[in-house]
């Protein structure tokens, strides 16, 4: 059985973990997304969770949205029993650039309490991933660096491409 859909936490606020519980032939939902903000494609095929994140034009960079979103997901992986292993990967030849340099740039000239809040919500994503007991295996390829590169070393298994 294949389910599958794409998400993005700026367009769709909290997530609703039921989604991971649609009928195979829905359609994936299309989605517009702007260059700073990462999203998500979630396909699960028999009891392999596949979670990609998909920001090509910044090779796959990362924000605060997209930590929440990966902290969810990982989480509602851990409580499906339909759910065995999950693969962390990139889109487009590229696991993750890291944060999102832009994004980085505006935000050090802001409070260090948003600072602190990205990330402590970063910092919470990698709890999620080291806490699964669930093997959680990073598919890497092409660019992984900085938070990309954590992500990476917190799961259980590493596999070049």
């Amino acid at each position: 059985m294949t389910r599958g859909y794409v998400m993005s936490q700026r367009e769709y606020g909290r997530i609703d973990t039921s989604m991971l519980q649609y009928e195979t032939k829905k359609a994936i939902p299309a989605i517009h997304m702007n260059e700073e903000n990462a999203c998500f494609i979630v396909e699960q095929h028999d009891d392999i969770l596949h979670l990609t994140i998909s920001n090509p034009a910044l090779r796959n960079a990362l924000d605060p949205s997209s930590y929440e979103t990966g902290i969810e997901v990982i989480r509602a992986a851990h409580h499906d029993s339909g759910v065995r292993a999950i693969i962390l990967s990139g889109a487009d030849g590229q696991f993750c650039g890291g944060g999102n340099l832009h994004r980085l740039k505006k935000t050090r000239k802001g409070a260090a309490s948003v600072q602190f809040d990205g990330i402590s919500k970063f910092h919470s994503w990698i709890e999620a991933i080291s806490d699964c007991p669930k093997p959680v295996i990073a598919a890497v390829e092409g660019a992984c660096a900085g938070g990309g590169f954590s992500l990476a070393l917190a799961c259980d298994l590493h596999q070049p491409l």
